[in-house]
């Protein structure tokens, strides 16, 4: 009798056993969404429809090594010291894999130091040249730099054979960088460009003190960097006066304005003639991923998806694929995946270099980008004219003045 309560026993702790490590093996794999407190934004909710459109892609397909995905958001709030330990604590309590960063610039500088103090991987969602220089390995970027778009306008501006540019951006760390980083091209070349830009409050609703010395000597372009609201009201307020969009004058956004839903709404006039810097369009050759993203995101909203759209759903793919790529989830042995990914996502074959230069680590140096040029009201991206195709100069013959 003995003998077989024991072997009963024995059955029954087997089976325990059996039965928790089944459920460890379904465990998800849980990825850190940072997001800001502040009132959403359309850009908010394409980057959070991107993300879970890409987390329920790798989920029905099985998942990564058998395990599904499951995303954990977290919204950054409080003083810095605050917030980085409550990071800090979801971090170790949460068992996360991996972390997508915010877009605020000052917000993703604190976050890296709480990811590389604890050997996370972190996925840059920031422009911002100082969070690439810290060196960390564990900090990725598929996104633009304010580097990379510096370069991309200043190529343009001498495609337009423009002479003199003035830019318009706000005063935060990002808007000074990129602003500082054109001055950099422009200032460094023999083009013959005279650059100047001012810093503007976003927060501001007149800015007709900093546009009003350009009204008798109008730029050949202006370069618009503020995001919306400050954005409208300085298109509006150029218009207004006078000094762009005209037959003398180009505008030229670096902040996919055209992309926010209520952009006809706000720009009025001063869109038509407007060139763009983007990122998504539909003349771009499209991956088979960017497909599949593209028509999910078209599923779920009834519109196409955006640049946000797309390079949220890399995030989460990219991850999902350096966990199988590696043979873990473990965060270590995702960074030293990442360090050798080669793989094609949703908006073409993503590599990261390797050399510790001042911008370029851990940078996905071939981001796909056009310039298009609005010629007519209330067009969609779809419309407008394509003047730069991926990874080929501006044609200035494409491009049309105002009358």
């Amino acid at each position: 009798m003995m003998v077989t309560s024991g072997l009963r026993l024995l059955t029954i702790c087997v089976g325990l056993l059996a039965s928790v490590q089944a459920a460890s093996a379904i465990d998800p794999i849980k990825i850190g969404i940072i997001t800001a407190p502040s009132t959403p934004t359309p850009q908010a909710q394409q980057t959070r429809d991107g993300l879970e459109i890409a987390t329920k892609m790798v989920n029905d397909a099985g998942g990564a090594l058998g395990r599904p995905l499951e995303l954990v958001f977290h919204d950054r709030q409080g003083p810095s010291d605050a917030a980085d330990a409550a990071l800090e604590k979801l971090i170790k309590q949460d068992k996360l894999s991996a972390l997508v960063g915010a877009h605020q610039g000052s917000s993703a500088l604190a976050e890296v130091e709480v990811a590389h103090k604890n050997k996370v991987p972190y996925i840059a969602e920031t422009r911002l040249r100082a969070v690439g220089e810290k060196l960390y390995p564990e900090v990725f970027n598929i996104g633009i730099s304010n580097e990379q778009i510096a370069v991309a306008i200043a190529q343009a501006m001498k495609s337009l054979g423009a002479k003199r540019v003035v830019a318009f951006t706000d005063n935060t760390d990002n808007g000074i960088e990129l602003a500082n980083r054109l001055a950099h091209q422009l200032n460094n070349s023999e083009l013959g460009i005279q650059y100047a830009f001012e810093t503007l409050d976003p927060a501001a609703k007149d800015f007709s003190a900093a546009l009003q010395p350009h009204k008798a000597n109008p730029p050949d372009v202006v370069v618009q960097m503020l995001r919306p609201p400050a954005a409208y009201a300085v298109l509006e307020q150029l218009q207004r006066q006078g000094i762009a969009p005209t037959a003398k004058t180009l505008i030229y956004d670096s902040a996919a304005l055209i992309e926010d839903p209520a952009f006809w709404q706000n720009a009025k006039d001063a869109g038509p003639g407007m060139l763009g810097l983007g990122f998504n369009h539909p003349l771009m050759p499209v991956t088979d991923v960017g497909r599949n993203v593209g028509e999910a995101y078209k599923a779920k909203t009834g519109k196409e998806a955006s640049g946000a759209v797309l390079q949220a759903a890399d995030d989460v793919l990219m991850i999902a694929e350096a966990i199988k790529s590696g043979g873990s989830s473990e965060p270590e042995a995702i960074v030293k995946s990442l360090e050798n990914l080669k793989w094609t996502g949703a908006r073409g074959r993503i590599t990261f270099s390797t050399d510790k230069d001042e911008y370029s680590y851990h940078q996905w140096p071939d981001v796909p980008f056009v310039t298009y040029q609005i010629t007519a009201p209330n067009q969609s991206i779809a419309e407008t004219t394509l003047v730069q195709e991926p990874g080929q100069p501006l044609d200035a013959a494409r491009v049309q003045k105002s009358k």
